[in-house]
């Protein structure tokens, strides 16, 4: 655990670095947003990156679908989440069709979590 918390400090000052040269840079932002928000837990700061992400790039696949995961699995917002896999399928259908969860697997989900 600890080395892994080590590497995951490790990204963040890399991805931070990127940023400085290129503040836009969708996947710098996407990957820092998971690093921090499955490492750090700083779930706003995450959530931050993501929507910054999407505001400069709104078809960014990863972005999309990386931050339609994390609405579901920590901010349990079933349907913030199905709204980012469905522009992530709008983005490009073939690349993620066979990924994306139905609306009762969501809302299944959503359920078990808060109950």
């Amino acid at each position: 655990n600890y080395h892994r918390h080590q590497q995951s400090r490790k990204a963040e000052s890399y991805l931070q670095t990127a940023l400085q040269v290129e503040p836009t840079n969708p996947d710098a932002l996407h990957m820092l947003a998971r690093v921090i928000s499955e490492e750090g837990g700083r779930f706003d700061e995450a959530e931050t990156m993501y929507k910054k992400a999407l505001e400069f790039h709104p078809s960014h696949i990863d972005s999309l679908w990386s931050y339609g995961s994390f609405l579901m699995d920590f901010r349990k917002d079933v349907h913030g989440a199905e709204e980012m896999y469905a522009k992530a399928l709008e983005a490009d259908p073939i690349l993620v069709s066979g990924d994306v969860p139905d609306h009762d697997d969501l809302e299944g989900e959503g359920q078990s979590e808060s109950q």
